[in-house]
């Protein structure tokens, strides 16, 4: 039984054709999920907090993981999905810390604040990645506030919700239009999966 799998590598942008033979593919069933604060700030002062989150991934073997509020910088508007050049190298080096998993998603910002990355452990069928809630609408939403994995069988979505803190009418509006948003979404996709 040979399998022929076809993925891309945001890192290098290279697309990499691969036959296993006899290899399972699992299904995804685990979500490990991490609020870094900064990812630039944790390669560059906390090297032990990546060595031990590196362990406790390898302990519990995650089938996905979402980093959020990583803090990176698109390179081009057009595509929130690539890493601005200054900061790849930090991006390389939080990657070191799950070698057994594939970056199948980023949806970056124009400053160094909010953005979200999706990891995919090997073996497990790489997902559709969406951006925002909208079907066949490849713009990312503002603020890398989505990452939807869409695999076979499981849909996985990571919210970056707006913040509330700065008690403002025009804060607690952006919080409620987008738990509107997320909720329409979630209550649709329902009624689709029965």
């Amino acid at each position: 039984e040979l399998l022929f799998s076809t993925s891309y590598d945001l890192l290098t942008q290279e697309n990499e054709s691969v036959c296993h033979s006899k290899i399972k593919i699992d299904i995804p069933h685990s979500v490990l999920t991490w609020n870094i604060d900064g990812l630039r700030p944790r390669v560059l002062k906390h090297a032990d907090l990546l060595d031990d989150f590196g362990k406790q991934v390898s302990n519990q073997r995650p089938s996905v993981i979402f980093i959020q509020e990583c803090h990176l910088r698109y390179a081009d508007e057009r595509d929130r999905s690539v890493c601005h050049p200054d900061l790849i190298s930090h991006l390389e080096t939080f990657c070191k810390c799950l070698p057994d998993y594939t970056l199948v998603g980023m949806s970056l910002t124009a400053k160094m604040a909010a953005g979200q990355l999706a990891f995919v452990r090997h073996g497990i069928q790489h997902p559709d990645v969406r951006y925002n809630f909208k079907v066949d609408d490849p713009t990312h939403s503002d603020g890398g506030r989505v990452i939807l994995l869409e695999f076979p069988d499981i849909v996985m979505l990571s919210t970056y919700t707006p913040a509330t803190s700065k008690l403002t009418q025009e804060s607690i509006i952006r919080r409620k239009e987008f738990d509107q948003l997320v909720k329409q979404f979630v209550v649709g996709h329902s009624k689709l999966s029965h």
